[in-house]
């Protein structure tokens, strides 16, 4: 159980690119910054959209997405490590390549499943690489 008396922890934890990226395009509602989580819509259409644009603009989308991809599943077990010590601990997110100061924070008890449902959605666009190697 939580004790309410102590301060609580605050945890780093930095979100590189081309991750962030992504991550950002899907900032649509208000910033991070102002309203943490509720600012972005989890959705695989955004994510599909956002590797489009990457695409058209010769930045190969398709990789820049597999590479983030990898980089969400690290990030997502590096989450699932952190333990609260209070109900208020929290999670300051710094974003790559500006790590001097943090970009929002999260509460440390919705943070594993803000990142679990990232994986999810990024998980309905991967292409198996057993389909890639058909092709």
């Amino acid at each position: 159980m939580f004790k309410r008396s102590e301060e609580p922890e605050f945890h780093n934890l930095v979100i590189p690119q081309p991750l962030w990226e992504f991550l950002t395009f899907c900032e649509v509602y208000c910033s991070a910054a102002c309203c943490e989580d509720s600012a972005f819509e989890q959705h695989h259409s955004l994510i599909r959209r956002k590797i489009i644009d990457m695409n058209i603009a010769n930045q190969n989308g398709q990789a820049q997405f597999d590479s983030a991809f990898k980089q969400l599943k690290d990030l997502n077990e590096e989450v699932k490590k952190l333990n609260p010590k209070t109900e208020n601990d929290q999670v300051l997110v710094f974003v790559e390549p500006n790590t001097e100061a943090h970009e929002f924070q999260l509460n440390l008890d919705i943070t594993p499943a803000w990142f679990s449902n990232w994986v999810a959605v990024f998980d309905e666009i991967a292409i198996p690489k057993a389909v890639e190697e058909n092709d």
